[in-house]
């Protein structure tokens, strides 16, 4: 007997028609909104792509393998298969973008795909309001110079970014005798050589550091006269009658979270300066270098190719640590000339060493920075990004 036939049984052969039905249904009621939900699911049936869409993951797919870190480490025809799967169906480039950005992101967390919307974007608002290094004097003779951020392919922009630089060291050459703040807590990364560029001065000429491919190739990267350079190649060159002359002082570089990508980059740029040290906080740990590849509808894949290191030839990839911890991640959020722990560390530091003292005489412990007064032009500083001393 059955199980439907034990239950009229027990029910002393009464039961009617509809209530043995009912119990059926609700028996099978599982096992039918389970078959109906997976015919619903995107993944039930893969569909196949069209042969533009096909062509897009592809090209995507070749450019990460043979441009990213420990490419060798990465079984790439399973990860195909399953971009694949995920876009399935797609007939348009457009429809294969989450796809991708899972992929790129699963090969390499620091490597991405942009939009090309989001890049039109981007670039309109840089170019309505195009980010530049600022700076101003401080108190006990100390020259204080900010970097943002530069996202722009802007060739005007980039050489009026790396300008802007030496205009603010030329301006206050004469009164930053005892050294100079380097506040990279705003600098968020993008385009490295007209950061590079800017702080020249301060640099001085010769090889700032390295970049390593995932098969071994090391390239040294400098700053020479005005000229940034890669192993044998120029970069980008600035007129030389523009140029600051070089800067011989203490530099104090400060960092943040923020702090990611060229930003720490820049900072690497000053390890191994014996005349340079860091404050702030730990960085975003995006110590790797990117590039850059336009696909057919104008997104980009940008794949992480190198991992940096300093002049010195120490290798990083992680997160830098300031060696004057001050203030935590919370404090050292944005630049800022008139916070109220890193930058006065940083003043103290650069008031105590020697051409310094020299200068201005001991520095008593208990003496604090004097307070943010008007510049020498009369003019009352400001610490606005990209509203900074500029030419421009």
């Amino acid at each position: 007997m059955g199980w439907v036939g034990r239950v009229v049984a027990s029910s002393g052969g009464h039961a009617s028609e509809g209530c043995v039905r009912s119990f059926v249904l609700i028996r099978l009621l599982p096992l039918l909104l389970a078959a109906g939900a997976a015919a619903c699911l995107p993944w039930h049936r893969e569909r196949p792509l069209s042969p533009e869409a096909q062509l897009y993951v592809d090209t995507a797919l070749a450019l990460m393998r043979h441009h990213v870190l420990a490419s060798e480490t990465i079984d790439w025809e399973t990860l195909r298969t399953e971009t694949i799967k995920r876009a399935s169906g797609a007939r348009t480039p457009n429809d294969t973008h989450d796809a991708i950005m899972w992929m790129v992101k699963r090969v390499n967390p620091h490597s991405s795909l942009i939009l090309p919307q989001f890049w039109a974007e981007l670039q309109q608002s840089i170019e309505r309001n195009p980010p530049m290094p600022y700076g101003r004097m401080m108190p006990w003779s100390i020259g204080y110079i900010a970097l943002p951020g530069f996202f722009s392919s802007d060739p005007q922009l980039i050489a009026r970014y790396a300008l802007t630089g030496h205009f603010i060291f030329k301006s206050y050459a004469d009164s930053a005798y005892c050294g100079w703040i380097l506040d990279l807590r705003a600098d968020n990364g993008g385009d490295l050589n007209p950061m590079l560029a800017s702080v020249g001065p301060l640099l001085g000429d010769g090889a700032v550091g390295f970049k390593r491919t995932g098969v071994g190739l090391i390239t040294a990267f400098g700053y020479t006269q005005g000229r940034v350079w890669i192993d044998t190649d120029t970069v980008l060159r600035l007129p030389q009658a523009e140029l600051a002359p070089p800067i011989n002082t203490p530099v104090a570089v400060l960092l943040g979270p923020i702090t990611a990508s060229a930003g720490e980059a820049v900072a690497i740029a000053f390890k191994g300066v014996p005349r340079a040290t860091s404050f702030g906080a730990t960085t975003a740990g995006f110590t790797t270098g990117n590039q850059g590849y336009r696909l057919s509808d104008g997104a980009f894949v940008i794949v992480t190719e190198t991992v940096l290191g300093d002049r010195n030839a120490r290798e990083y990839g992680g997160v830098l640590k300031p060696e004057h911890p001050t203030g935590g991640s919370w404090l050292n959020q944005a630049a800022d000339a008139w916070d109220f722990v890193t930058t006065p560390a940083a003043l103290r530091w650069l008031r105590q060493q020697p051409a310094c003292v020299a200068k201005l005489g001991p520095l008593q412990q208990q003496v604090r920075p004097p307070e943010p007064r008007d510049d020498d032009s009369g003019r009352r500083p400001t610490t606005q990004p990209g509203r900074g001393t500029s030419p421009f």
